[in-house]
Formats: C-alpha cells, structure tokens, sequence
C-alpha cells in the first residue's frame, strides 16, 4: 500500500514538475518575442532619425541664398534643398541642388497596426509610395532664432526666418503581440548651421 502511495505522489510531483518547465518555457518564448519586436521598432525608429538628421542638418548648405532653402513647412510634410557640391556657392555648377521632401501619409495599410502611417521621402520630385517603418507619428515644429515657435503651416514669409526644426517621432511594432505593440518615442532639435545667418 505505501508503495502504491508513493508512485502516486512521485506522479503528482513530476507533473507539477513537467508544468513548471512548460510554463517557464512559455515564458521565456514570449520574452523573446516582445524582445525581437522592440528590437525591429527600436531598428526603424533608429533608420528614421538617423535619415532626418543627416539630411536636414544640410538644409541649405552650399546655396547662394540659403534662406530660400525651406519651401513648405507643416507639422508633418516638409520641403528643402541643399547643394552637394560647395563649389556652387561661387556659382559653379548650380544645378547639382538636392530637393528633399518628407511627408507622412494616410494610414499605411501594409501593417495590421491601424495608427500605422506611411513615410514618404521624395528626392528631386521623384514620385514615392513611402516606407512602411511602423511610424506613428511624425510632428515637425519650426522655431525662429530667438525659440519662437512659428505656428504650422508656416506662412511663406516666416519660412525663411526658421532656424531650428524640433521633430518628434512615435514608432510601433507594425504586428501585435498578445494585442500590444512596442512603442518607442525620440525628439530631436536640429539647426542647420546653414540657418543660422538668416
């Protein structure tokens, strides 16, 4: 009989055992892929910012006026240009003028997320369906050298008295997982050195 009762307790305890492993398993799979969607968001966000960066740090750069150099700003679509060759300041070889223009569309509907939004980055005009990074929000705000903040859209005549472009940007994992997405949030305040004349 005590034989009998000890098979029976070694069996509840290696299934209590065995569940523990599965449930530590499981554990351990969802860690996992939480981790490797933060990863991805944390990725695009780091693609996005480092693309912003580089490229409106060069607003006007190199062109006869750059002050001219912003032709549309809003608080989530922006146009500028920039020259490459730092030789056209003098005048030579003006036409290698870069145009860039950024803009967040209507929701992206590549990507189960529904605040997913498309990033668009158009180059000299070049038509674009835009990139779907999982970027939620893009908000693009415009100060004067003094930190006034122009109210968006800004007026075509306040655009050349920007000196400085705060962006916020919002990434989420493009899928869900156990209905949550992975957000992730970075501000920048850029001034292009090119500005700072105006």
């Amino acid at each position: 009989m005590n034989s009998m009762l000890d098979i029976i307790i070694s069996f509840i305890i290696a299934g209590m055992i065995i569940l523990i492993v599965v449930q530590v398993d499981t554990s351990v799979k969802a860690s996992s892929i939480f981790i490797l969607q933060d990863l991805q968001t944390e990725g695009n966000l780091k693609l996005v910012s480092d693309i912003l960066n580089w490229e409106m740090r060069k607003i006007g750069h190199c062109l006869f006026r750059p002050e001219k150099s912003i032709t549309f700003a809003d608080s989530s679509h922006i146009k500028f240009s920039y020259n490459k060759n730092p030789r056209a300041v003098l005048g030579v070889h003006n036409s290698d003028s870069t145009h860039i223009e950024y803009i967040v569309n209507a929701q992206d509907l590549n990507t189960p997320n529904p605040r997913d939004k498309k990033f668009v980055r158009k180059v000299n005009g070049q038509n674009h369906d835009g990139y779907s990074l999982g970027l939620t929000r893009l908000r693009l705000q415009y100060y004067n050298q003094h930190g006034v903040e122009f109210p968006a859209p800004v007026v075509p005549d306040s655009l050349r008295k920007i000196t400085t472009i705060r962006v916020t940007l919002q990434m989420e994992s493009k899928e869900p997982f156990k209905g949550e997405y992975s957000r992730f949030m970075y501000i920048m305040r850029i001034t292009p050195k090119n500005l700072l004349g105006t």
